[in-house]
């Protein structure tokens, strides 16, 4: 609905960019990509 912030418009989900660097929601579409260099930090 119009009402309805664009953010909130899906569930939250996890997107793991640790293995591959990048990502896309399964809901938008949205892809997600780490910048040139950066590492993803381990727990």
């Amino acid at each position: 609905t119009p009402e309805v912030a664009l953010w909130s418009s899906h569930p939250r989900v996890f997107l793991d960019v640790a293995k591959t660097g990048h990502a896309a929601c399964p809901y938008c579409g949205t892809k997600y990509k780490l910048k040139a260099g950066e590492q993803v930090k381990q727990h």
